[in-house]
C-alpha cells in the first residue's frame, strides 16, 4: 500500500508539471543556470540543431528531473541514456535509458547497469521500475530523440544498490546513444572522432547539492584537455555549485537575457576535487597492458617461435651455458614474452577492479557475444597456454626416447594455437577498440602488415624445411657429418648446400625481425601518444 501511494503522489506531481506546460516539453537552453543545470556536447551547441547530446537535470523533492537530447540513427530502434559512475571509466555504471521497442515500440525510460564494457537491463519487478523511473513525455524528430524523464534520487526498497546508485553523492556523469536489437541496447558509437562518441564528464557532478554558494555572479575557466579551454558560466543562486561541472559552456548572452550582468569574477574549484586523476591512471593502466601484450605477441613470442619451428639445425657446434643457440634464444624470447603478457594481465585487473569482464553464465548471449567479451576470452585463453607452456616442457621427455614425438607434437600444437588466439584478440581491439589509439585505422594496417609478414615467413620456412628434409631422404645431396671428438665433444661438419640454406633461414629471420620490431614501435607509440579517452 505505501508503494502504491508513493507512485501515485510522484504521478500526481509529475502531471502538475505537464499541466504548467502550455506546450509539449522541449529543450530550452534559456532555463540552462536558472532553474535547472545543463550538459552539452560540444560545448555552446544548440540542441536540436548541432548537439550531439544535450543533459539536464533538476531536484524535484525527492526525484531528480532528467531531459536528454541526443543524435540518433533511427526512429524506431534507439537508445539513449545518461549514466551514473563512481569513474570516468566505462563499467559498474548505473544507467537511466530511453529508447524503443523495450516493451511496445513507444519510447520509454528504464533503469539498466553496466557490469563492464556491456548493458542490460535492471532487473526488478515492473511496479518498482515504475515508481523509480517515469516516462514524462518523449519526442523524436529529425534524428534526434528528446526525452523528459523523473528517477528517484534514493533507491527504494528492493532495488540493488550496486546496481542503482544513490544519486545523493557525486557521479561521473555519461551520456552515450545507439540502437536497440531484440530489446538489448546494442554498442554505442567507438570512433572518437565522431560526434555522437559518448560523452564522460572530468570530475564528479553533485546532481543535488544546493549548500555550496559563491557570489551571486561568477565566471569559471578551466582547461579539461590540450586541445581547447572551455567557459562555465552560470548564476550561483541556481543552485549551479562551480565544481559541479566541468567542461561545458553556458552562453554569456543567454545570461544577459536572463538579466545576469557581465562583470563576473573568477572563481576556481575547490583543490579536493581529483581533476582527471582517476580517468588518468585507469587510462594509463589499458595503456600499459596492450603496450606490454603488443611487445609480447608481436616480438619476443613470435620470434620465439621461430627459433623453436626452424633453427634446431643451426649453428650446430656453439652453445651457450652448455646449450645450443637456438634452444636459449627459443626460451629467452619466449620467456620474456610470458613475463610481458603476465604483467599486463595484472593491469588490467587492477584497472578493472579484480572483476572479469568477459563471457559468463550471468550475461545474456547478445552481451556475451559482445566484442569486448569476446576479446577478454581469447586474449585469457592465450595467455593461460602460454604460460603453461614452460610448464610442460620440464617433464618433456629425453631428446632420444622414442616417445619424443609426443612431446613435439603437444608443445608446438598449444604453441602455436595460443599465438593465433592472441593474435584474433589483437585484431580484435585494432579494429573495434578505436578510443585506444590516436589512429586505429594505422594501427589496423600496421598490424595486418606484421600478420601477413609472419603468415608468408613461415610458409617460407616450412617449405625450405620440407625440401630440406627430402633431399635428406633421397640422398640427393651430401649428407651432414657428426663426429665425436676424443674429449667427448660433438662436431657437425654442415655441407655447403646446408650452409646456403641455413643463410636463407637467418636473412629470413632477420626480416622478420626487423618487421616486428617495428610494427611494435609504430603501434605502442599509437598506444602510448593516445590522450585520457576513458569511455570505452
Amino acid at each position: 500500500m505505501p508503494t502504491n501511494i508513493a507512485v501515485f503522489l510522484t504521478f500526481l506531481s509529475l502531471f502538475a508539471i505537464l499541466q504548467a506546460q502550455s506546450v509539449d516539453p522541449f529543450f530550452t537552453k534559456s532555463d540552462c543556470g536558472r532553474t535547472k543545470q545543463c550538459i552539452f556536447k560540444p560545448d555552446n551547441c544548440v540542441p536540436y540543431i548541432d548537439c550531439s547530446y544535450a543533459f539536464s537535470y533538476r531536484v524535484d523533492g525527492e526525484n531528480l528531473i532528467i531531459e536528454l537530447l541526443g543524435k540518433v540513427k533511427s526512429e524506431n530502434s534507439s537508445w539513449i541514456a545518461v549514466g551514473f559512475s563512481n569513474d570516468s571509466v566505462m563499467g559498474r555504471d548505473s544507467l537511466v535509458t530511453c529508447g524503443a521497442q523495450f516493451s511496445d515500440g513507444n519510447y520509454s525510460g528504464r533503469l539498466t547497469y553496466n557490469p563492464g564494457k556491456s548493458n542490460r537491463p535492471v532487473f526488478i519487478p515492473q511496479e518498482i521500475m515504475d515508481e523509480m523511473v517515469q516516462t514524462i513525455y518523449t519526442n523524436y524528430s529529425n534524428n534526434t530523440l528528446y526525452c523528459l524523464l523523473s528517477r528517484k534520487i534514493v533507491p527504494v526498497n528492493g532495488v540493488n544498490p550496486n546496481e542503482v546508485f544513490d544519486l545523493s553523492n557525486p557521479k561521473y556523469v555519461l551520456l552515450a546513444s545507439g540502437l536497440i536489437e531484440n530489446e538489448y541496447v546494442r554498442v554505442h558509437d567507438m570512433d572518437p572522432d565522431h560526434s555522437t562518441f559518448p560523452f564522460v564528464s572530468q570530475n564528479p557532478i553533485n546532481l543535488i547539492d544546493r549548500s555550496k554558494r559563491q557570489s551571486p555572479n561568477y565566471q569559471l575557466n578551466v582547461q579539461p584537455s590540450n586541445d581547447h579551454t572551455v567557459q562555465l558560466s552560470g548564476n550561483a543562486n541556481s543552485g549551479i555549485a562551480g565544481n559541479n561541472i566541468t567542461g561545458h559552456q553556458f552562453l554569456a548572452s543567454q545570461q544577459q537575457n536572463a538579466g545576469i550582468p557581465q562583470n563576473q569574477q573568477q572563481f576556481q574549484p575547490p583543490p579536493n576535487l581529483p581533476v582527471g586523476l582517476t580517468a588518468k591512471k585507469q587510462s594509463d593502466l589499458l595503456k600499459v597492458h596492450a603496450i606490454l601484450m603488443i611487445i609480447a605477441w608481436v616480438f619476443f613470442l613470435p620470434i620465439g617461435v621461430m627459433f623453436g619451428t626452424f633453427f634446431k639445425y643451426h649453428w650446430p657446434n656453439t652453445y651457450i651455458f652448455r646449450k645450443n643457440i637456438w634452444f636459449q634464444a627459443h626460451r629467452v624470447f619466449n620467456l620474456i614474452g610470458i613475463a610481458c603478457t603476465i604483467a599486463a594481465f595484472v593491469c588490467i585487473f587492477v584497472r578493472e577492479d579484480w572483476q572479469w569482464i568477459g563471457p559468463s553464465p550471468t550475461k545474456s548471449t547478445f552481451e556475451n557475444n559482445q566484442w569486448p567479451s569476446v576479446h577478454a576470452m581469447l586474449g585469457l585463453l592465450a595467455c593461460v597456454v602460454a604460460w603453461a607452456q614452460p610448464l610442460n616442457a620440464v617433464f618433456r621427455c629425453h631428446p632420444t626416447s622414442a616417445w619424443r614425438w609426443i612431446f613435439k607434437f603437444y608443445h608446438g600444437f598449444f604453441g602455436f594455437g595460443a599465438f593465433l588466439m592472441a593474435t584474433a584478440a589483437i585484431m580484435i581491439a585494432v579494429k573495434h577498440f578505436k578510443t585506444v589509439f590516436t589512429n586505429s585505422d594505422a594501427a589496423l594496417g600496421i598490424y595486418i602488415a606484421f600478420v601477413a609478414t609472419f603468415g608468408a615467413v613461415f610458409v617460407i620456412l616450412w617449405f625450405l624445411d620440407i625440401g630440406s628434409w627430402w633431399q635428406r631422404r633421397r640422398n640427393v645431396v651430401a649428407t651432414d657429418m657428426e663426429l665425436v671428438q676424443v674429449d667427448g665433444k660433438r662436431h657437425v661438419t654442415l655441407t655447403p648446400a646446408t650452409v646456403r640454406t641455413h643463410r636463407i633461414y637467418f636473412v629470413l629471420l632477420l626480416f622478420f625481425a626487423g618487421v616486428a620490431l617495428g610494427a611494435t614501435i609504430a603501434i605502442s607509440i599509437l598506444i602510448g601518444l593516445r590522450k585520457v579517452q576513458t569511455f570505452q
